[in-house]
């Protein structure tokens, strides 16, 4: 009897192993691709705001480049996140070079929980239509402004002031 369950533990062993690295291997090899057929669908869910704001070796986390998503959490509302090419958030559509004007760097006060036109960076940038990169994501640190301040100068970033 012992020797059945025995034999019977390490079938199940061997059938969750087995198992396991198919997973592994279907998420390597076709993760990708799976979620960009379910981006329609998980684009009203929370869960794709997760997506859009990746981890970051140099400065820890940012935005993906060219976002445009509607259904960002506010506080109690929903609003639109767009990012530019260089995954800055900005007017949705945006495709700038490395030369700013100003850079405001900060956490979420920065990048605004709002839409970009509405928060103080976007109404600063329609009023003195300067070029403007708004660099801040929410729960930034001083340390990582210097990371990422340092990261974007040394990849050839240009900008006359930084706030």
């Amino acid at each position: 009897m012992l020797k059945l369950m025995i034999v019977n533990m390490f079938k199940l062993l061997k059938l969750f192993l087995i198992t396991f690295v198919f997973i592994l291997l279907v998420d390597f090899f076709f993760g990708k691709l799976i979620l960009k057929k379910l981006e329609n669908f998980l684009q009203k869910t929370e869960f794709y705001e997760r997506l859009i704001r990746v981890n970051y070796p140099i400065y820890h986390h940012s935005f993906l480049p060219n976002i445009d998503y509607g259904h960002g959490n506010g506080f109690n509302f929903i609003y639109r996140i767009c990012t530019n090419n260089y995954g800055f958030k900005s007017k949705c559509n945006s495709n700038v070079g490395k030369e700013f004007d100003i850079a405001f760097m900060g956490d979420s006060f920065v990048e605004g929980s709002l839409e970009y036109e509405k928060t103080f960076v976007g109404i600063f940038e329609d009023k003195t239509k300067l070029s403007i990169a708004n660099l801040g994501i929410v729960s930034y640190a001083p340390k990582i402004y210097l990371s990422k301040i340092k990261y974007l100068l040394n990849n050839n970033f240009h900008f006359k002031h930084v706030i």
